[in-house]
């Protein structure tokens, strides 16, 4: 008898412990990045926001944003077509074009753009620290994406995503705004 009372005991502490303490996803999904998102809108870096920021941010609007960064905004880079899914006279394709000529972001390898595809975060990374003539820095910290990761930590450049593979608008406009 008493072992099935401390065993219920520890059921209901376990059961109990797990509605109360929040998720790791949930406890990012309420962080409010809403100075983030009136930050970079007043600093020019994009007036897109949309009706969610907790929606994942697109390719095409992190690169938007990303060219905003460049401060190259002034100019309207030259579209001749180069990605199968960005068609000819696309308003955003010259900045397309100009992220992955200047290594700011990849195409893939069948020669798509995939502008609605998701951005992940070691991508958003890449696409800040590029965009603002950073990614120097990486070298010699190590290979591959782990020298982004690095140069975030080093600079305290970091954001709690709920989904590493699929950043929210808002998570990318903290990002931007750091």
């Amino acid at each position: 008898m008493r072992n099935r009372i401390l065993s219920l005991l520890i059921a209901s502490i376990i059961v109990f412990g797990l509605m109360v303490v929040p998720s790791y996803a949930s406890a990012a999904e309420s962080i409010d990045y809403s100075d983030d998102i009136e930050f970079i809108n007043a600093m020019g870096i994009t007036e897109f926001v949309p009706e969610n920021p907790n929606d994942p941010i697109t390719r095409r609007s992190a690169v938007v944003m990303a060219f905003g960064l460049t401060a190259k905004d002034h100019i309207e880079p030259d579209y001749n077509g180069e990605f199968a899914d960005v068609p000819l006279g696309d308003a955003d394709g010259g900045k397309l074009s100009y992220a992955v000529a200047n290594g700011l972001i990849a195409k893939t390898s069948n020669g798509k753009f995939l502008p609605d595809g998701k951005v992940g975060y070691i991508d958003a990374l890449k696409l800040v620290f590029n965009s603002l003539n950073y990614g120097y820095l990486v070298q010699g910290m190590g290979t591959g994406d782990s020298e982004y990761y690095k140069l975030a930590s080093k600079y305290d450049v970091s954001v709690k995503a709920a989904n590493i593979s699929a950043l929210t608008f808002g998570e990318f406009a903290h990002l931007v705004a750091l």
